[in-house]
């Protein structure tokens, strides 16, 4: 698969050469993470503390708890009573007649209750989905941390083999001045120092926008030296089976429930409104008060329900139900037939990515050998560089696999809404 690698001699581990260099190039970043707001290498959860302390998700369900806690009060809550005062006084008549009445709507039909305990699953349902909301603003830092990662590993693979080639051209220009080397190899080491200089600064481009892109995303980092981030591409899934109870289809349940409430509250509009009243009299007149005299009265109203009898609002809140349904249907037979594909992505992805991690052993050990060949002149210029070259691009195919391992790790957790 490798030419260069069936040509090589058997390898042999060495102490010190370009093999450590490459080694120190890629795991870098494996130092302890800092704390908060210290300048360093972040690590993947403590960025993901800073992004949620920065989204403020806490406050917003603060906020919707109280919300539906104050939806859940008005609908349950009773009306307001009335109180009326009425006067009556007739030409004529020496009497005169005071009325004091407070009256109150009952509700007798139960809407009142199915209306509260609706309003409560739909604060309920609100809260499932801000529960998703976080979920899946986690795996956005994650996506946008392990992109910079991907980026940043590749600048410093770039720069091990920009340092590889000055060292090749410091020998080079020592044996010019022993006589013992062209100006032709000058020409080339330098060809290659400047290609390899330009492919750097096009790639240092590249990882600062992912920087910027995770920076505005978890609220503001200090650009300290590179590396900024430090982690392993390659994910290490835990081993558990998907849940199906994602908080979105949780909360589409819970808004199904409370419209079908509404639904039952509404069809109860056949039973009568009752308004009952409680009045006080007083009958005040005559010159010697003979007629005076004191009372009560009662009064009870029906609201006959003969244009009005809630079928209106009980088929919105059934064809609302049905198309949630509907919506709520479609999601989990998506989850469901992906489920199994996804998941098969993922792990041949793994398969591979780890599987090319002795590829590039033997792709290092090469390059260190060629390295010390060239200096002890039984391996010409050329040959070196192509040997540096082939070294890069098996790193280059490393990171990618890695990177691709990643993303579909990532897309798993989108499509179950795993937490790790």
């Amino acid at each position: 698969m490798h030419n260069v690698d069936a040509s090589a001699p058997t390898p042999r581990k060495k102490p010190i050469g370009a093999r450590f260099i490459v080694t120190c190039g890629v795991f870098v970043g494996m130092a302890p993470a800092p704390a908060l707001g210290q300048d360093g290498p972040w690590t993947i959860n403590a960025l993901i503390e800073r992004g949620l302390e920065h989204a403020n998700f806490e406050a917003v369900r603060d906020g919707e708890a109280m919300a539906g806690e104050g939806d859940a009060r008005r609908a349950g809550r009773w009306s307001n009573p009335q109180l009326s005062y009425q006067r009556e006084q007739l030409a004529g008549s020496a009497a005169d007649l005071d009325t004091l009445m407070v009256t109150q709507r009952i509700d007798v039909s139960g809407r009142r209750g199915l209306r509260a305990e609706a309003a409560t699953l739909r604060t309920e349902g609100r809260l499932k989905r801000l529960e998703w909301e976080r979920a899946l603003y986690v795996i956005q830092v994650r996506e946008r941390f392990y992109a910079l990662l991907y980026l940043q590993t590749r600048a410093e693979r770039m720069e091990s083999w920009h340092q590889n080639l000055k060292q090749v051209h410091d020998v080079i220009e020592a044996r010019i001045a022993a006589g013992d080397a062209s100006e032709l190899e000058r020409r080339r080491i330098g060809s290659a120092l400047s290609l390899v200089e330009s492919r750097r600064d096009a790639l240092a481009i590249e990882r600062e926008q992912a920087w910027a892109q995770l920076d505005a995303l978890v609220g503001g980092l200090s650009a300290g030296p590179w590396p900024r981030v430090q982690g392993e591409l390659v994910p290490e899934p835990s081993p558990r089976p998907p849940s199906p109870d994602r908080p979105d289809l949780q909360a589409l349940e819970l808004e199904l429930r409370s419209l079908a409430l509404e639904s039952d509250a509404a069809s109860r509009g056949w039973v009568p409104g009752l308004q009952l009243g409680l009045g006080y009299l007083r009958q005040t007149g005559g010159v010697d008060g003979s007629d005076d005299a004191d009372g009560f009265t009662l009064t009870l109203n029906l609201s006959l329900p003969l244009f009005s009898n809630g079928q209106a609002e009980a088929q919105s809140a059934r064809g609302e139900a049905q198309a949630l349904s509907a919506r709520r249907a479609r999601a989990a037979r998506e989850l469901e037939r992906r489920a199994g594909s996804v998941e098969d992505t993922l792990s041949r992805h793994l398969e591979l990515a780890r599987a090319f991690r002795q590829t590039l052993e033997r792709a290092d050990e090469t390059a260190q050998l060629a390295r010390e060949a060239y200096e002890g002149d039984a391996l010409p210029l050329g040959e070196l560089l192509n040997v540096y070259e082939h070294q890069h691009d098996v790193q280059e195919q490393a990171t990618a696999l890695a990177w691709q391992a990643r993303r579909a790790y990532l897309d798993a957790l989108r499509l179950h809404g795993d937490r790790p």
